[in-house]
């Protein structure tokens, strides 16, 4: 059909595009080409600001979940410090204790009370 055109154009219109016909292929596929990828940008990029929005919302859900963990950990770590601190402020006041109610300060010997205080076994009969 392409050649009908052309042959009806006249005999020296075929001939001139004969002689480039590889010329005008490579600029029909580079328009084609072209459009082809303007088309896929065009839908790609679309498409792509829903799966951002999506990754989005997904990020911090699991971002929120995340902090949760985070914070009771971190809750149950300070109760934890906590409680240590106050059983080292109660060995420390029991040492205080024994100390002010043992009558011979300057004796370098300890009791199996005093051993047990040392070694915290005290706390645990608490």
């Amino acid at each position: 059909m392409f050649m009908t055109i052309l042959k009806s154009l006249g005999g020296s219109a075929v001939g001139y595009v004969l002689r480039y016909k590889w010329i005008v292929i490579a600029i029909a596929a580079g328009i084609l080409m072209a459009g082809s990828y303007w088309q896929g940008y065009k839908y790609a990029s679309g498409s792509c600001e829903s799966d951002k929005r999506k990754a989005l919302e997904e990020l911090i859900e699991y971002q929120s979940r995340v902090q949760e963990e985070n914070d009771k950990l971190n809750d149950a770590i300070i109760k934890d410090l906590r409680n240590q601190k106050q059983n080292t402020r109660i060995t420390y006041e029991k040492v205080r204790e024994y100390v002010e109610n043992n009558p011979d300060k300057f004796d370098c010997d300890i009791d199996a009370a005093g051993l047990r205080l040392w070694n915290g076994e005290a706390i645990k009969e608490d």
